[in-house]
């Protein structure tokens, strides 16, 4: 088991940054989708137009499989980030326990 050493606002500083990412793929997939529609309006050759229709179609899957990937990770590093901290919290609560509460020099206010 790793034990991660960084600092929690940082895992949530990263979530949301890629949640960002993630907002910015759904747009793009939503704008993906208006093209493929307007292709298959605009398209007259029924071979062409099925093939833009399943290339463009397979694309927006991948892109929403991908989104669904994205959005996994903004929630982990989201739930670490919470984790990480109630850890740090706890450890510095059984030391503080085992020391003597104000003989310790863990310091739990992080604000």
């Amino acid at each position: 088991m790793a034990i991660y050493t960084g600092e929690p606002d940082k895992l949530h500083q990263v979530g949301d940054s890629t949640l960002g990412c993630y907002d910015e793929l759904k747009a793009y997939l939503t704008s993906m989708t208006q093209v493929q529609r307007g292709l298959a309006t605009a398209v007259v050759s029924p071979g062409a137009g099925n093939a833009i229709q399943n290339v463009v179609g397979d694309a927006v899957q991948k892109g929403y499989s991908l989104a669904a990937t994205l959005y996994e990770i903004v929630h982990q590093l989201k739930v670490t980030g919470v984790h990480v901290e109630n850890s740090d919290l706890d450890s510095a609560s059984q030391l503080n326990a085992k020391v003597g509460a104000g003989t310790s020099k863990v310091d739990t206010n992080w604000a």
